[in-house]
């Protein structure tokens, strides 16, 4: 022991130089592996992986619960042999992630459904549609998380006039903790996303008491919806206002009709024709000052929340917009070989992870060729497009391939990553079972 300690003594330079080159090459590379733990470093983000699923295949959904924390909903397949044949079983988890500790922690799930939950209220109760409408049974779905009890109501208990068809409303948004959007759904899509599904026949929106289970017709369309908008069309603002983006996608391009502005203090639809505004958008940045900006490939615009529409921006805003897309252009080229076509889409995923920043990596068009063979290439880099610093530099690594994979928030500035987008019923295709986790400082 004594001849042991006076060689670390007489050789201390030494023990020191060999500990610092086993930091570094622990820390090589951006990554680090503690037990099964595997974290992919830059500065400020970091992706590590997460927890198993168990399940070959599946769908992933978040919720923010009443009390700040998020409620997680994993939903799949999960195969398993016995003596005769392979078996699929569906399966169902649900975990409550605590924003503050960052952990999942598994509760009991009794209900047994083949969808995800479209919100959850402030008594912590799951609103549930039936199969892709909202109540395709005539009656709403709502899970008590705590209680492990199903309740089913019947549409039109809540009024005397009840003109609301149950197969003809389609869930939108969850907009507050007891408000979703809630539209008609008076026309026949297309379930083939290379068809332009223009609508022909009149489109409603509700507003949908997720707590008292009632619904609040709005007012109409300031200019009726050329197409049948999704979630991400929908930009909720601070004051209570919302924004329809008024877009469509056309086989290999975004088409664009016009946008609606809802004002709450004067309940109605404000209709602004000019979609100059929203066309070939990159970024959409949340200003302090409860603004949005929207950066696109050639322009860029703020929306004006209290004077209730879009204005150019000033001549160094715009400039300094410019060479962030200058250097996106450059970046996307040197790191991934991607060249940034405005009129086309899904080349390029962008990923919020904070109100003023982007993850930025192929997009699931691009890894369709010649990326698909190879997940573990060029696509499992990424970029970090930084507002504040006005810069666009190299990002961590992905743990795993994100082809075709989801992408939801579990608390502040805190992603994760994992399962398949939209499968149909019939068909999940198999991914990895781990999630993958984003967290930004």
């Amino acid at each position: 022991m004594e001849k042991l300690k006076d060689f670390f003594v007489k050789n201390k330079h030494l023990v020191f130089i060999i500990m610092f080159l086993f930091f570094i090459f622990t820390i090589v590379g951006g990554v680090i592996k503690s037990g099964n733990v595997i974290v992919r470093t830059g500065k400020d983000v970091h992706i590590y992986k997460g927890m198993s699923t168990g399940l070959r295949a599946y769908k992933i959904k978040s919720l923010k619960m009443a009390d700040g924390n998020t409620i997680f909903v994993v939903i799949g397949i999960k195969n398993y042999l016995t003596r005769n044949l392979l078996r699929t079983v569906y399966k169902i988890n649900a975990y409550i992630y605590d924003t503050k500790k960052h952990t999942f922690k598994k509760i009991k799930f009794k209900y047994a459904s083949l969808e995800l939950p479209s919100a959850i209220n402030s008594e912590n109760k799951f609103i549930y549609p039936a199969y892709k409408t909202l109540f395709d049974d005539e009656t709403i779905h709502v899970y008590d998380i705590k209680n492990q009890k199903l309740n089913k109501t019947e549409l039109c208990n809540f009024s005397k006039k009840c003109n609301l068809k149950p197969n003809n409303l389609n869930f939108i948004k969850q907009i507050a903790p007891d408000t979703a959007l809630v539209m008609s759904q008076n026309n026949k899509l297309s379930g083939n996303p290379y068809d332009v599904n223009e609508l022909k026949n009149k489109e409603n929106m509700y507003f949908f008491d997720l707590k008292k289970l009632t619904f609040k017709k709005l007012p109409d369309f300031a200019i009726p919806l050329k197409y049948y908008p999704q979630e991400n069309d929908i930009l909720t603002l601070k004051n209570g206002n919302f924004l329809i983006l008024g877009r469509g996608f056309g086989k290999s391009k975004m088409l664009y009709d016009h946008i609606e502005i809802y004002d709450a203090k004067q309940n109605k639809f404000i209709a602004e024709k000019n979609t100059k505004f929203i066309e070939d958008n990159i970024f959409t940045i949340d200003l302090e000052n409860g603004n949005i900006l929207f950066i696109n490939t050639d322009s860029s615009f703020y929306f004006n929340v209290e004077k209730n529409k879009f204005e150019k921006t000033d001549s160094y805003e715009s400039g300094k917009n410019k060479i962030a897309i200058y250097q996106l252009k450059n970046k996307l080229k040197e790191t991934f070989n991607i060249y940034l076509y405005p009129e086309q889409t899904k080349r390029v995923k962008y990923i919020k992870i904070a109100p003023q920043k982007y993850l930025i990596t192929c997009g699931d068009v691009y890894m369709d060729f010649p990326y698909k063979k190879n997940p573990n290439g060029v696509c499992k880099k990424s970029l970090i497009y930084d507002y504040q610093t006005n810069t666009i530099k190299q990002g961590p690594n992905f743990v795993y391939k994100h082809y075709q994979t989801a992408i939801t928030p579990l608390g502040e500035n805190t992603y994760a990553i994992g399962g398949i987008i939209n499968p149909s019923r019939d068909y999940y295709y198999p991914t990895n079972k781990n999630l993958q986790i984003i967290t930004v400082k």
